[in-house]
This record gives structure tokens, sequence and C-alpha cells, in this order.
């Protein structure tokens, strides 16, 4: 399993993971943990952040090929975070409502393609996408839009339609009361 990031940040639905810049796993991808429960998160962001507790990073107006050249600590002094969400846990026998967070260290995987297609069958699972409260992460429909269309241009062709109208169908029963959003969904898959 390729590791994606480690947890260093839990904090009221807000969990952050360092991960290398140069493979920072894409907005709308999933991660999971090892193990039982494995826990399985939605990539919802990107960020950097100091590795010096209490840093506050400076302008210095220059582009980033200028600030390599002309200040490259800065780049150092700096690590590549991902916000995370937890979406929900397998406990070997199936998907639950995860009971708890993993701890601080804990490592993320990238998930197989297998394992992938087998969860975004999951009307559980795509249930519990929008459980997550989007005043803690506004970023949500976007990453889950995102999540969506990986999803669908990973299918061969044939399955493809038959796919984007399941998900449709599903995205109808659980955003009935939040047209809003279902429209936002519906325009883009049908794109």
């Amino acid at each position: 399993m390729n590791i994606s990031g480690e947890i260093l940040v839990i904090h009221q639905g807000f969990i952050g993971a360092q991960s290398e810049s140069n493979s920072m796993p894409p907005i709308g991808n999933l991660l999971k943990t090892d193990g039982l429960p494995s826990f399985i998160f939605l990539v919802a962001d990107h960020y950097f952040e100091s590795k010096i507790p209490g840093r506050v990073p400076s302008s210095y107006g220059l582009s980033p090929g200028e600030l390599e050249e002309q200040q490259p600590h800065v780049f150092y002094l700096m690590r590549a975070m991902v916000q995370v969400v937890l979406v929900i846990a397998n406990d070997g026998k199936g998907l639950v409502p995860p009971e708890k967070v993993p701890p601080i260290h804990t490592l993320l995987y990238v998930m197989n393609k297998n394992e992938f297609v087998k969860l975004m069958k999951s009307p559980a699972f795509i249930s519990s996408l929008f459980n997550i409260d989007v005043n803690i992460v506004p970023q949500r429909n976007n990453a889950i839009l995102l999540l969506f269309k990986r999803y669908i241009d990973m299918l061969d062709p044939d399955e493809k339609v038959d796919e984007t109208l399941r998900l449709m169908r599903k995205l109808s029963s659980v955003l009935k009361d939040d047209y809003r959003t279902l429209k936002l969904f519906m325009d883009s898959l049908e794109r």
C-alpha cells in the first residue's frame, strides 16, 4: 500500500494530514487507514503550514521561481498538508458510522481501484458523504463532485451512463430536501 499521509491535526471536524508536496493526493480522492476498523477519508483541501510552531509566513512579493532562487529556506520551513474528512468506517463486516477518530500519527493510504469502485457502488457510502457538515467543511460539495467525476472517468465507456444514472438516482434520494445542492450535482454530472 502506498502511504499518502500521516494525521497530525485533529480539531473539531478538521483533520490535517502531512503529505509530501510532490505526492499530495488530489482533492476528491479517498484515503484509508490500515487495520480494523478501517477509516475512510475524503480529501477536501490542500494547504501549507509552518514547521515551526507560531511562525507566521511573510509575503516576499516574488514569483515561486524567484522565491525559490532568492529565499530557498522558505520552502524548507513549510510542510504540505491535506485536509481530510472522516466519512465512514469499515469494521470488516460492512460499512458503519465511525465511532471515533483515529489518533494522531495514524498513517493514511491510497485506496486501490477495486476498493474504490466497491465503495462508490455502496449506497451507504454515498449517503455518508452528505453527512459531512458543510459549515465545518465548506469545500464538501466540490470535493464530492471531484470524487464522482474521478469515479465516472475511470469506468469503461459501457458503464459510464449506467453509473451516472445510478448516482443521480441516489443523489435525488439523499438530497431530496436540499434542492440547491441537488441541482448543482445534477448539472455537473450531466456534462
